[in-house]
């Protein structure tokens, strides 16, 4: 499935979206995203990600050092 943020997030705390059989997560214009104050909710949606098994992507045009620093931790 594709969605915005606060709408994955919606859908995983509600119950109504499982992630037990998911392999990928990609998140196009990943600078946007973590730069425009969704974080806290991308922090939240890894969250529910089982931990081993699963790749991300995370993409964009440009990166800022800060946005490197912080997916690297």
């Amino acid at each position: 499935g594709v969605g915005t943020p606060g709408r994955v997030f919606g859908l995983l705390s509600s119950g109504t979206l499982t992630v037990s059989q998911l392999r990928m997560v990609v998140v196009d214009e990943a600078d946007v995203m973590l730069a425009e104050g969704f974080q806290e909710q991308l922090r939240e949606i890894f969250g529910y990600i089982p931990g081993s098994g699963v790749q991300v992507g995370l993409f964009s045009a440009t990166f800022p050092l800060a946005t490197l620093q912080l997916v690297a931790a």
